[in-house]
């Protein structure tokens, strides 16, 4: 992963730079030099890519493809952005940021999905989201009933950070592509579904409620059952167990407390308010009312 090298001087901020045009050219382990760029353009955002981290069988392992962390809002996401060059990844990073700006999150994530993207293959021996599933159902022990559920959760939130979930072919029971679908979902590997797409996909989920406060509260709802049935599937009580044989990577997340840490893909997700289930009588209904109502016109 290329970092940059900071000295004292690089360390000054943009406008001090700015305002110095006889500064030294910020250096980089590629030994390009690089000077002070606007976020608009593309050279801040080449600076910034990197390959994503995962731990495997005890050992930490790189992603091949460019993926860049941006900030806006208050709001901290990665982009996977599957470009063949840094150039061409920076360029993307750059228009992502300018969508956000223009747009918000919202409408940036929409045009930004991954339903274009490249399939991910499973190395040799990579354990995969179909190796997993099969793993839980030998050795968790639930109902067969349960973990169809818990295993059709997951394959959902799988298909849509692949951005599989809009096909609706898969509904085609008549011609076996239910089947087609599913093995796409299976063959995913599990590095693939990490802190980061899961975050993304949260964002995504969440935001189908609009404004609409009683909306917002559905959807959070939809979206506690979705998480709890998968962190079921990931129990300690389950992946802990000695005869487990599908590794599961951890991944490397940055926490604003502890630094970085190891985490598995669902660990940073938290759920969201449910909101009280107390029944609330509508506005302009009164029990009174809804008596008179009852009682045939002719009266009682």
């Amino acid at each position: 992963m290329e970092q940059l090298v900071a000295t004292a001087q690089d360390r000054k901020s943009g406008q001090e730079v700015a305002k110095n045009p006889s500064a030294p050219e910020t250096t980089y382990r590629d030994k390009t030099p690089r000077r002070a760029f606007p976020k608009t353009h593309s050279g801040y955002w080449k600076a910034r890519l990197e390959h994503r981290s995962y731990t495997y069988c005890g050992q930490s392992h790189e992603t091949g493809g460019w993926s860049v962390r941006i900030k806006h809002l208050g709001v901290r996401r990665s982009f996977e952005l599957d470009e063949p060059t840094r150039e061409e990844a920076a360029v993307k990073a750059r228009d992502i940021y300018l969508s956000l700006v223009a747009k918000g999150w919202e409408a940036t994530l929409v045009e930004f999905s991954r339903p274009g993207s490249p399939t991910p293959t499973a190395q040799s021996g990579e354990p995969t989201v179909g190796a997993c599933l099969a793993e839980v159902e030998r050795v968790a022990g639930l109902k067969a009933r349960t973990f169809h559920r818990y295993a059709q959760y997951f394959r959902m939130v799988v298909a849509q950070i692949r951005g599989l979930a809009a096909d609706k072919s898969k509904y085609d029971y008549r011609n076996g592509r239910l089947a087609a679908w599913r093995e796409k979902v299976d063959s995913t590997p599990l590095r693939f579904v990490t802190p980061e797409a899961a975050a993304n996909w949260r964002l995504a989920y969440l935001s189908r409620a609009g404004d609409d406060p009683q909306r917002k509260l559905e959807v959070n709802r939809s979206f506690n059952a979705v998480l709890r049935h998968c962190k079921s599937l990931f129990s300690p009580r389950v992946i802990n167990q000695p005869n487990f044989a599908v590794p599961v990577p951890r991944f490397t997340v940055r926490d604003g407390q502890r630094g970085e840490r190891e985490a598995y893909w669902f660990e940073p997700l938290r759920f969201e308010k449910n909101g009280s289930m107390k029944f609330r009588v509508p506005t302009g209904v009164s029990y009174e009312g809804l008596v008179h109502d009852a009682r045939p016109s002719s009266g009682w």
